[in-house]
């Protein structure tokens, strides 16, 4: 995998340099640091996580990616609400600011896909052990204790990115009716 992510450098334009994965296991394979380096934007990174815990619940859809260092062309990827529930379930395992604004941003996409991301959600909560009870209190938690890093961490990682305020408005309102 770290060949590969290495192998999608793009001359001086773009560079990918993977730190060693932080986890290799039978079940996931994260790449905790990914070095992004290029003649025409900031030196930033990236996080590569590979889940090899389960497959997708609804049938990839069309996507188109590349721009702009590439010409565009057509991949397969989860649907917008897939992506959504597997946020919520990140977001109930472990405390990532990024998880928050990516899940902002995914709702946003997908105003009128609560019936849909519960429905997705239900399968993949099925790895979170604890009830529906202790997953919201949990997830309400997290979000919560973000205010204070959110927006130092989140804008160099993602800037295009709802700030912590905007995030929260998003996402507070719906957070109990797509937790399983």
């Amino acid at each position: 995998m770290a060949k590969a992510i290495r192998q999608a450098s793009i001359h001086n334009i773009v560079r990918f340099n993977p730190d060693p994965p932080a986890t290799d296991t039978g079940r996931s394979l994260d790449f905790d640091h990914v070095e992004v380096i290029g003649e025409t934007f900031p030196n930033s990174s990236v996080q590569v996580e590979v889940s090899y815990r389960e497959a997708m619940v609804d049938a990839p859809v069309s996507a188109l990616i590349g721009s702009p260092f590439y010409r565009e062309f057509q991949v397969l990827t989860m649907a917008v609400e897939e992506m959504a529930a597997e946020k919520l379930r990140a977001l109930a395992q472990r405390q990532r600011p990024t998880d928050l604004a990516d899940l902002a941003v995914l709702l946003e996409r997908s105003p009128e896909g609560d019936e849909s991301i519960t429905r997705l959600a239900l399968v993949k909560f099925e790895l979170v052990a604890e009830g529906r009870a202790k997953r919201i209190d949990r997830i309400e938690r997290r979000l919560t204790d973000m205010a204070d890093t959110y927006d130092i961490v989140v804008p160099g990682l993602f800037p295009e990115a709802p700030s912590y305020r905007e995030a929260m408005a998003i996402v507070w309102p719906r957070i109990t009716g797509l937790v399983p």
